[in-house]
């Protein structure tokens, strides 16, 4: 039994417009399967909880944006059942970083197919995560996307992803940097001057930005890029759009490491953007869950450049 949950305030109401379309070919293949609205995420969490353990449910298909999936991800970390995404929201970093269907037809052939992966999740604090955890500038321009009036017209226009743009132009004059100090696999070390921070387990956020490109959610790495010790300006002018091409950079104010955890301890209060949501701490720990999530392919495969072992 596939057991769906829907959000309908994702992409201003397309999710539930995808779950009437999906919803024919699976009543015309007789599918077997649930439907459960999810009006709020603390809900939705208990109720699969509760049916995964009384249904023979064999996937979680969630018809929603990054956040709604970040969501059910809480519940499924080290479970056998795997996650099946058909995007609905905004950024849908997620759906892009593993080529994800959004196709009808396409979804509910490759949904029956069954043709599964074990990735790797980033653990943050107390919560999980499945592409970048952004820290600093990163994340307060996913916060003032996500809060903006202008982001609800965007999605109304299929440009959602846009507005992370807009908040970014705005936030570079705005952001001021925090000195971290860090532990980087045990090693410490301290910035005076950090902008950005962000920690991938995979390569894209805020709808399709290339942050960590070599980041793969199949290796059991973390991988970090670092923004630090720049003058506003040149941050303005070169270094984030560069790194937004999502090539590496050769520039001193530039790091990027490999590592399986990290520590950090700021100055002050930073926000941090996990999977679309933001939340706030002066300290995070972020470590890799290696393989705790069952991803369901519905795309392409070959448009899929992480994935090293298909389960069946």
């Amino acid at each position: 039994m596939k057991l769906f949950i829907v959000n309908p305030a994702s992409g201003n109401g397309r999710a539930l417009n995808h779950w009437k379309q999906l919803q024919l070919i699976l009543d015309q293949k007789t599918v077997d399967y649930q439907m459960v609205l999810c009006t709020d995420i603390a809900t939705t969490q208990r109720t699969i909880e509760e049916r995964i353990h009384t249904l023979p449910i064999d996937a979680v298909v969630v018809i929603g944006g990054d956040g709604t999936i970040n969501g059910v991800v809480q519940v499924l970390a080290y479970l056998d059942i795997p996650l099946a995404v058909f995007p609905s929201g905004s950024g849908n970093d997620i759906c892009r970083n593993f080529a994800l269907s959004n196709e009808p037809n396409a979804f509910v052939e490759k949904l029956l197919e069954r043709s599964i992966v074990s990735v790797d999740l980033l653990r943050v604090n107390d919560r999980y995560g499945v592409t970048v955890a952004g820290i600093g500038l990163d994340a307060k321009i996913g916060a003032r996307a996500e809060t903006s009036t202008y982001k609800k017209w965007l999605n109304h226009m299929n440009k959602g992803a846009f507005a992370y743009t807009v908040a970014a132009c705005i936030e570079f004059f705005l952001y001021k940097p925090f000195t971290a100090t860090m532990k980087i696999d045990g090693v410490e070390r301290t910035i005076s001057k950090l902008w950005l921070l962000a920690v991938g387990n995979c390569s894209t956020y805020g709808g399709g930005m290339v942050i960590c490109p070599d980041a793969d959610p199949t290796d059991g790495f973390l991988q970090l890029t670092m923004l630090h010790s720049a003058t506003r300006q040149k941050i303005i002018t070169s270094l984030f759009p560069a790194l937004l091409r999502g090539k590496k950079i050769v520039q001193e104010e530039v790091s990027y490491q490999s590592a399986r955890q990290i520590s950090i301890d700021a100055n002050r209060i930073v926000p941090i953007v996990i999977d679309g949501e933001v939340h706030y701490s002066d300290r995070y720990a972020i470590s890799i869950a290696q393989g705790a999530l069952q991803v369901l392919l519905t795309g392409n495969q070959k448009d899929n450049l992480f994935i090293k072992k298909t389960l069946t």
